[in-house]
């Protein structure tokens, strides 16, 4: 399955994504994501800025299976830093992608993005209570780099994240 740059008509296959794994992870009581989280029309303003990548299923077009987003700053989590770094978000890999190597692979392609672009650190976060998620980002080279609460925005609750980075090389 290919990651490409996604496009505008992407928008709605990436919130539906996030809502199919927000509902997914609330059956299971975790209270990582919540549906309703992603708008439409700011995920695609964020597609017409080059923020998103995607894995779209080759017998359903339309069907977002996989997303993750590249920024070059975030406050919100990781206030003002002296370094310049990429930081990643909406990493979602479809329940039916589970196991396939999938979730490495987008990280390992936001990291490209982030070398090509100069930089030489990758920031993400991931949900606290979440062991599973912090070993797979531990596995693939993160550090963690403490825990900060975040508001979700449009929504009213707060998560504890954990923060992580990794050094890249050019």
């Amino acid at each position: 399955l290919e990651i490409a740059r996604a496009q505008a008509s992407h928008a709605q296959g990436i919130v539906n994504l996030r809502d199919r794994l927000a509902r997914w992870l609330q059956g299971r009581g975790i209270d990582q994501w919540r549906e309703g989280e992603f708008d439409p029309a700011e995920v695609r303003r964020e597609i017409d800025r080059g923020e998103w990548w995607v894995v779209e299923s080759p017998v359903q077009p339309g069907l977002i299976l996989a997303s993750i987003r590249v920024i070059w700053a975030d406050p919100e989590i990781w206030g003002e830093q002296p370094e310049p770094a990429g930081y990643t978000h909406g990493v979602a890999v479809d329940r039916s992608l589970a196991g396939t190597g999938t979730g490495a692979r987008l990280i390992r392609t936001a990291e490209r993005v982030i070398v090509e672009s100069g930089r030489s650190v990758s920031r993400l976060d991931c949900d606290d209570g979440n062991p599973v998620l912090k070993r797979f980002y531990t596995g693939l080279g993160y550090t963690p780099r403490g825990a900060v609460d975040f508001t979700v925005p449009r929504l009213d609750y707060r998560v504890t994240v954990m923060r992580m980075e990794r050094r890249l090389s050019p």
